[in-house]
């Protein structure tokens, strides 16, 4: 099967309209297809520089996490302008706020009204971080926009999934140790976490 080189008919606005639009299931697929848009471009087509300009492009915030507009304006309920802006903030590091916890740190969402109730971070967790065990006092969704994590269950939630956890759940999880993972989240109610130390951290941080 040939491969069609990259030409500017593919816009990237295109791949974009087509993540939004697509239904879950297919989502991981295609964006798939868009992180490997680079390897389409023929070999002798061009200046090496291009392809590494082309993959640095599309593997760093905010056209990284592009394609889940849609979705984040869904979850924060928000208008399109204030996702931009909010994917645009993700890209400087000044942004981040340390969580108190090793590794992790947040980017506060200015989200509508429907989540009022609620906390609501961009929260980033360093490569091979495990987040402690705790249970949830309301109920909490997680979007991951990178990377992926494997829950105390054993299960893995990757990139493009939809974690929710109900008020009482509890669980723990481990980022994966090749890549920091980055999650949009919604959370009502605190969190309980087990060790006492980290109990107070909680209460003085306001989770």
């Amino acid at each position: 099967m040939t491969i069609k080189a990259v030409t500017d008919d593919l816009h990237p606005a295109f791949a974009l309209e087509a993540l939004e639009e697509a239904d879950p299931a297919d989502r991981r697929a295609l964006l798939e297809v868009v992180n490997r848009l680079p390897e389409a471009l023929p070999l002798g087509s061009g200046p090496a520089s291009l392809r590494a300009r082309l993959l640095e492009e599309t593997s760093r915030p905010p056209e990284r996490y592009a394609p889940f507009s849609r979705r984040l304006r869904e979850l924060y309920d928000l208008p399109r302008p204030a996702v931009a802006e909010l994917l645009t903030r993700s890209a400087d590091p000044r942004a981040w706020q340390r969580s108190g916890l090793p590794g992790i740190r947040k980017l506060p969402v200015r989200a509508g009204a429907s989540c009022q109730d609620a906390q609501t971070y961009l929260v980033r967790f360093a490569a091979g971080v495990t987040f402690p065990a705790h249970r949830h006092d309301g109920a909490e969704q997680v979007l991951i926009l990178a990377g992926s994590y494997t829950e105390s269950t054993g299960r893995v939630w990757s990139t493009g999934d939809l974690h929710v956890m109900e008020a009482g759940t509890a669980h723990a999880f481990t980022i994966e140790k090749d890549e920091d993972c980055v999650a949009a989240t919604v959370l009502r109610g605190g969190l309980q976490f087990r060790s006492l130390p980290l109990r107070l951290l909680a209460r003085l941080l306001g989770h």
